[in-house]
Parts: C-alpha cells; sequence; structure tokens
C-alpha cells in the first residue's frame, strides 16, 4: 500500500513527543490529514529539537570517557594508599586519606555514569582545583603538570557542551 509522505498525525500545540514518525502535540489528534508547506517546514523543525532532546538522554561519548579516567584515578589512588600503608605512622594516615580519594572517585564515576547532577557539579570542581595546582606546579618548576592542565580543561569544556549538560538535567 502506498504512502503519501506528507501525511501525518497531528494533534495541536505541545510538541513534546515523537514516536514511530508521528509528531504527536497535545489535543485532540486529526489522522491522515494533509499539511502545507508551511506547516510541514515548522513540524521538521519541532522535530528535530524533539529528537534532540531524546538523543540527549543517552550518555554522550565524551562522558564514558570520562568514567573511564575516574575509574583509573579512583584504582591508582586506591594502590598508592596500600602502598604508602608500608610507612608507620604517617603511612597510614596518608593512606587512609588515598583510600578514601579513590572510593570518592569511584562515587563521581558512579553519578556520571548515571547522569547525576551532583557529579556534574564534582567533578567540574575536582578538574577546576586541578587545572590550579597544575598552574601552581609550573609555576614552582614542575613541568610534567601540563598534561594534566589539557586533561582538565578539556574535561571541563567537554562538560559545559550544552547535550553534555543536558545529560546531567534531571
Amino acid at each position: 500500500m502506498f504512502q503519501d509522505p506528507f501525511r501525518i498525525n497531528v494533534s495541536i500545540l505541545n510538541p513534546l513527543a515523537l514516536s514511530n514518525n508521528f509528531v504527536i502535540f497535545d489535543s485532540v489528534i486529526r489522522q491522515g490529514c494533509r499539511i502545507n508547506f508551511v506547516a510541514r517546514f515548522f513540524l521538521i523543525l519541532i522535530s528535530d529539537n524533539i529528537l534532540t532532546y531524546q538523543m540527549q538522554r543517552e550518555r554522550p561519548f565524551g562522558v564514558t570517557i570520562i568514567v573511564i579516567l575516574a575509574l583509573l584515578g579512583g584504582i591508582g589512588s586506591i594502590l598508592i594508599g596500600f602502598i604508602v600503608l608500608i610507612i608507620p605512622i604517617l603511612g597510614i594516615i596518608l593512606g587512609g586519606i588515598f583510600v578514601i580519594i579513590g572510593l570518592s572517585y569511584f562515587a563521581v564515576a558512579y553519578g556520571l555514569w548515571n547522569g547525576l547532577n551532583w557529579a556534574w557539579i564534582l567533578t567540574v570542581f575536582i578538574s577546576a582545583l586541578g587545572i590550579v595546582v597544575g598552574l601552581i606546579s609550573i609555576m614552582i618548576g614542575t613541568g610534567g603538570s601540563l598534561l594534566f592542565i589539557i586533561v582538565n580543561a578539556i574535561i571541563i569544556y567537554h562538560l559545559f557542551k550544552p547535550d553534555v549538560k543536558a545529560y546531567f538535567v534531571r
């Protein structure tokens, strides 16, 4: 059966959902109505916005990379914490701090993976703090902090992209 590509199901005024190639507005559905060019153009614009909104619920790829970095940071902190434990009294304190930091990385990775707003805020804060610490390290004279600054700047840039921010808004 031939189907007219310009025949759509339309109800009026609230472009909140798009399913099975039908634009669903909020009021009475008019099935099989023919629409003119201007209405078609308007519906295409709205459907693109709706698709963008629906795609924002999927985890952006960059967030997955940040989660992997957080997991690696957590594993590294916990390993350093266990290694530092061999130092007598000071090692127990420092080792405990590193283990707590590692567990915090795991919590942040969980929050980022699930799109929780507190994880976004905490990641932006920690990355900004990392940039400041990196800049201080460069002023003191250690050059290895440049890569650390670049990675943190990329993380902050990515987290402020509109589609990524929309993923964390609940």
